[in-house]
């Protein structure tokens, strides 16, 4: 079998994923110029698995969530010092 330029293998059964849809080689299936965006592997034939990025919305929330713990955490610590601080410092009636 003679494959077209996107094709290869044994019956041409084998797709090509070559960049910028360059073709690859028949009996191989190796891409000279790398794999086209998705692709991985010596053929190009591993779909490449997609990295997840989070959303803004996502950063945003885990910001003003983790902000909001943090002011909370400094008030309760101000609060509990500033309670301390004016129980020693109270004058005792006798």
């Amino acid at each position: 079998f003679l494959c077209d330029n996107q094709h290869y293998g044994h019956e041409c059964e084998s797709e090509c994923h070559c960049s910028s849809n360059k073709s690859c080689f028949l009996n191989s299936g190796w891409c000279p110029n790398g794999c086209d965006e998705g692709y991985i592997g010596e053929t190009c034939n591993t779909v490449a698995k997609k990295e997840e990025k989070m959303s803004p919305i996502v950063y945003t929330t885990i910001l003003a969530v983790g902000g909001g713990l943090i002011f909370a955490a400094a008030a309760i610590i101000c609060y509990a010092c500033c309670r301390r601080k004016k129980s020693k410092t109270l004058p005792v009636e006798e």
